[in-house]
């Protein structure tokens, strides 16, 4: 199971070191923040804006509003930050609370309706579960649905998306392959189906155009990476994984509305043109700072098309 404590790396640590003494007793490490690129960013373009933050954020969702929301699992909330906010601007408001049956939240995602979908790690090994808020939602709240318990095959859930038609896609940690429920799915509830790569194991996951199902999934000691595809309500893939250039490495992914599949890298963001597949070639590249990007960047696209980047300097413990 992963925790909220985070270890640095060497590097991590004397970049830390060097911001320290350059601002004194800082509560803030300038290296957490969220850049926003405009739609269509390539090259060295700069971003938009800047948010920082003073948590430990661990993912960020961006609902059809550009209303931003990261979780942080050290004080088990979910934070709200204004669409246009920047700099050290705070939160305009939380999901936190007794109530809210937020336990160590690792993954957050939005769908049309603006609902907000937290997958929860839970405490010492047990509790993890899917906890649904409606939109709106804020302050110590009970959610509108619950999916937990032994049927749920949930035991550290790490990757969410939710699709048009409500089905709940989740990778847990403890399996290697995407768990796949059912709209509305609420309590016990074992999961419709299980979608998995044939010696890959399930990393991340992102939903594009038409329902599609991006994974990206590594086979581990071998060191091979792709990026497989499936069609809404089927397990056959559906087209021939990506393994192009940029796969190899990456962290994280996010597909916009128009179909553009976007992989992070150390140092770059890969766009793939849509339903790319095989040995395609990146579309194009958006530089980022290589050493924030280097361990556990996260990355949305907006439905305005804006890119959503996550960097940190720091990764999770597992």
């Amino acid at each position: 199971m992963k925790h909220f404590i985070r270890r640095r790396s060497a590097a991590a640590a004397l970049c830390a070191a060097i911001a320290l003494v350059g601002a004194g007793a800082a509560t803030n490490q300038p290296a957490d923040h969220l850049e926003i690129f405009p739609a269509g960013a390539s090259g060295s373009h700069a971003p938009l804006r800047s948010l920082d933050f003073s948590v430990a954020v661990r993912d960020v969702a961006v609902n059809d509003r550009g209303e931003i929301f990261v979780t942080d699992p050290a004080t088990d909330r979910v934070l709200e930050f204004a669409p246009d906010a920047s700099g050290s601007a705070k939160p305009v408001s939380s999901i936190s609370g007794a109530s809210t049956s937020i336990v160590s939240p690792s993954a957050i995602a939005t769908d049309a309706r603006g609902d907000l979908f937290v997958a929860n790690e839970g405490s010492q090994g047990a509790g993890a579960s899917i906890t649904i808020y409606a939109s709106g939602a804020r302050g110590n709240v009970s959610p509108a649905r619950t999916i937990a318990g032994g049927l749920t095959a949930l035991t550290d859930p790490v990757g969410i998306s939710v699709d048009a038609h409500g089905a709940i896609y989740v990778i847990d940690a403890a399996a290697r392959d995407v768990l796949v429920f059912a709209p509305g799915a609420s309590g016990d509830q074992a999961p419709v189906r299980r979608l998995s790569i044939s010696g890959f194991m399930a990393r991340e996951i992102a939903i594009g155009p038409d329902d599609i199902l991006y994974v990206f999934a590594s086979d581990g000691p071998h060191g091979a990476e792709e990026i497989a595809s499936f069609l809404h309500g089927s397990k056959p893939q559906a087209h021939a994984p990506i393994t192009g250039r940029g796969v190899y490495g990456a962290d994280w992914i996010s597909v916009d509305r128009t179909g553009f599949l976007y992989v992070i890298s150390p140092g770059r963001i890969y766009t793939f043109a849509p339903k790319a597949s095989g040995a395609a070639e990146p579309a194009g590249t958006l530089e980022v700072d290589y050493f924030l990007s280097n361990c556990c960047a996260r990355m949305t696209a907006g439905a305005d098309g804006k890119l959503y980047v996550y960097l940190t300097a720091f990764h999770w413990a597992s």
